[in-house]
């Protein structure tokens, strides 16, 4: 027994003008190539950069005995390198879709 079935593709979307829906409207107007590539580099340059200063306190506070300091700030800079690094290239990706 064969039974054919057809199916046709019905459109859930939102009604959008030019192929852009309001969502990305609304994102494209705030966030310009000028504020993306700038977020961009401060988030990928920040990251790494946070990530040397953070090996750097480490060091020291190997080096010094009775201080706390540089280990609690060593260990917030190499757990926030992480997350500015991806979030530089999350808006690196945001100017290579303009």
């Amino acid at each position: 027994m064969n039974i054919n079935v057809e199916s046709e593709n019905v459109g859930l979307d939102r009604p959008t003008a030019n192929g852009i829906t309001p969502t990305k409207r609304g994102r494209h107007a705030i966030l310009s190539p000028l504020i993306c590539s700038l977020l961009a580099a401060a988030g990928i340059f920040g990251g790494i950069s946070s990530l040397f200063a953070g090996l750097i306190c480490v060091v020291i506070h190997s080096l010094l005995r009775g201080d706390s300091a540089f280990d609690s700030v060593g260990t917030v800079l190499l757990i926030i390198a992480i997350p500015m690094i991806l979030a530089g290239s999350v808006f690196l990706d945001q100017l290579g879709e303009k």
